[in-house]
């Protein structure tokens, strides 16, 4: 899958995700990943201040079976379940914006409560 749009692209490449890779293009920066480990709420994106943001896809993985939350502030948003190991991009239809100042978070619980999952939250940030 490519993505592409003025200055940014998205490249994601899984035949196995044990190898995933993901690079995120805008003058060759290196892929911002946060790690979520089991069941600790995590920021994701704090916005600057009086500032919102513009999300436009996120990229979610697991390293075993369990459940990510993604969070608006502290209201729930998105809830994904895993079976396995997995990554997977999430491209939104549109351009989500979320309100001056409120902060993206997510958490991950996982069934055997010793791996981790990682998450990159993909846009911009608007005054």
């Amino acid at each position: 899958m490519r993505v592409s749009n003025p200055g940014a692209s998205i490249e994601v490449r899984q035949s196995d995700p044990d190898l995933l890779q993901v690079q995120v293009g805008h003058d060759n920066d290196d892929p911002y990943f946060i790690a979520l480990p089991h069941g600790v709420n995590t920021i994701v994106w704090d916005p600057a201040a009086g500032a919102s943001i513009h999300l436009k896809s996120l990229i979610v993985s697991v390293e075993a079976a369990g459940m990510v939350q993604i969070f608006r502030d502290a209201t729930e948003w998105c809830r994904m379940h895993f079976n396995e190991k997995k990554a997977v991009p999430i491209a939104l239809v549109s351009e989500l914006t979320l309100a001056a100042d409120e902060v993206l978070r997510a958490l991950y619980t996982d069934d055997a409560a010793t791996a981790d999952a990682y998450i990159t939250a993909l846009g911009h940030e608007h005054l």
